[in-house]
């Protein structure tokens, strides 16, 4: 029986499992062991601020790394593919059809839906937001009840904005797509 052994060509399209040495790991567990140590002697709320940073920072690191490492094995198969499909037909290297962007792809101004929106929800939030705060913490000073206010009024034109942005976004693409849609079969076509 003759196994062949896989080519780098035959690789499935992914990531693989990490792959380690001995020697990192007993580093990992020497690190831990090492951050455990300091975290007893901080105490909670400063070991658990500590941890939330370290926590952040691979996070950081390891979507980095993923996002690199998938991005270069995606341009790598979508040359391969276009290095196939050259080769079985040699016209299309002649002419390249490039797609027409759509209305999307261009940048335009706010409108005043988004504006009265985002004021709106600003307003909203800092009237209930100040309400809330006050009959809540009725002990509290001016000074914390103008911040209450102010942080609701924040969320609310964040909230307001966010909304009034989507729906926006939403009407457009569908707009785009019923322009490009045949009303006959019902199926879309290319953009004009």
């Amino acid at each position: 029986m003759i196994i062949r052994r896989p080519q780098p060509d035959d690789q499935p399209v992914g990531i693989g499992p990490p792959r380690f040495t001995l020697r990192t790991l007993l580093l990992i567990v020497t690190l831990a062991g090492c951050l455990f140590g300091v975290m007893s002697a901080l105490g909670t709320m400063w070991s658990m601020g500590m941890l939330m940073i370290l926590c952040l920072i691979f996070a950081h690191v390891a979507g980095n790394s993923l996002g690199t490492t998938l991005r270069d094995q995606a341009t790598r198969h979508a040359a391969d593919e276009r290095r196939e499909r050259l080769l079985a037909n040699p016209i299309a290297l002649a002419r390249p059809e490039a797609p027409v962007p759509g209305q999307l792809t261009k940048s335009s101004r706010l409108n005043r839906v988004t504006l009265l929106m985002t004021a709106g929800g600003a307003i909203v939030g800092g009237a209930f937001g100040g309400t809330l705060s006050a009959r809540l913490y009725p002990e509290a000073g001016i000074a914390a009840l103008v911040l209450g206010v102010v942080s609701a009024a924040v969320l609310g034109g964040f909230v307001g904005f966010t909304v009034s942005a989507f729906i926006s976004v939403a009407r457009a693409a569908l707009g785009e797509a019923l322009r490009n849609c045949d009303p006959a079969t019902g199926r879309f076509s290319k953009p004009r």
